[in-house]
């Protein structure tokens, strides 16, 4: 006698999991959360200015603040000479630079140095002292040149006709996407970050009075200036005082401290002095820098460029 016909047996799909399963900490327990008080200040920094402005020497002294533990650079713009930081006081010999000379920037290759380096840190937080990008302005250039290349072959794989000059309203686009992802995964890094950028002059379309800022594109500028905690203006030394950097935004020059910590013009604004300021090392009081500082340098840091002067055209213009 055949068997009966059996019915298949139901399947049943198991529930999803919980929002709760899914993280890998115990979100009942104090671990979840870091207190305010545990977590270490780093100076995420911006720095900009003229060319020959001191920004690659105030960047490198970052590598001073302590003997053990390396400065990574990228050195998009090539502007560290090691005899020059060496006679300034740099300890060169823990500075590395990426990339390889020969080796383009890519966004690609930011990301993966990027990953490195925060992989490293989360093995030994004492391996790396700092980041350094230098400069922003040559790495928006670097990143938008790749992204246009890649679509003119793309184009010219199709048999398209192509102008290998243009550059695409959308490669801008990309490009910004691109920096922006760069920006946020540095910044995040546990250890002092800082961006070098060229001067760039605007036109308040309110006023019709200058304003000065990162040369990137606008878009990116304010992404730039809201990243980092800190955005100095440096201006060389001259006949109205020494090495110095404007701390505090004004009417014509984007300036910021988030921690209220530097004064408002700032004597050397070398990074191993920002950070001094930064965990309380150093008050402008009892700083013999400041106390040496011309009264005319205070001054004129709100006249570094003058009103009249029509050719100081954006830097990446």
């Amino acid at each position: 006698m055949p068997k009966a016909a059996t019915a298949p047996k139901r399947r049943t799909t198991a529930p999803p999991p919980t929002q709760q399963q899914t993280l890998d900490v115990d979100v009942s327990t104090d671990e979840f959360f870091t207190g305010l008080d545990e977590m270490e200040d780093f100076a995420n920094t911006v720095l900009y200015g003229r060319e020959g402005s001191g920004k690659s020497t105030a960047m490198s002294r970052l590598v001073n603040l302590r003997p053990t533990g390396k400065l990574l650079v990228i050195n998009a713009e090539g502007g560290l000479k090691k005899i020059a930081l060496r006679k300034r006081g740099v300890d060169v010999s823990r500075i590395v630079v990426w990339p390889k000379r020969g080796t383009p920037i890519t966004y690609k290759g930011l990301i993966q140095v990027c990953n490195k380096i925060a992989a490293e840190l989360d093995d030994n937080p004492e391996s790396w002292i700092g980041v350094g990008i230098d400069s922003a302005t040559e790495v928006v250039q670097a990143i938008l040149q790749h992204v246009q290349e890649k679509r003119v072959d793309s184009l010219r794989r199709q048999g398209k006709p192509v102008d290998e000059n243009h550059i695409d309203i959308a490669d801008y686009g990309d490009m910004s996407k691109m920096f922006r992802d760069v920006l946020r995964k540095f910044r995040d890094l546990p250890c002092h970050v800082v961006i070098t950028a060229l001067e760039r002059r605007d036109v308040d379309k309110d006023t019709g009075k200058p304003q000065y800022g990162p040369a990137v594109t606008p878009g990116l500028q304010a992404d730039l200036l809201g990243y980092v905690d800190f955005v100095l203006m440096l201006k060389a030394g001259d006949e109205d005082g020494p090495f110095r950097a404007l701390t505090r935004a004004n009417s014509r020059y984007r300036a910021k401290d988030r921690f209220d910590v530097l004064p408002r013009v700032l004597a050397e604004p070398y990074l191993d002095r920002v950070v001094g300021y930064l965990h309380g090392d150093l008050i402008e009081e009892e700083d013999p820098f400041q106390e040496d500082l011309p009264t005319r340098a205070k001054v004129s840091q709100d006249a570094v460029h003058d009103e009249d002067d029509e050719e100081d055209a954006d830097q990446d213009e």
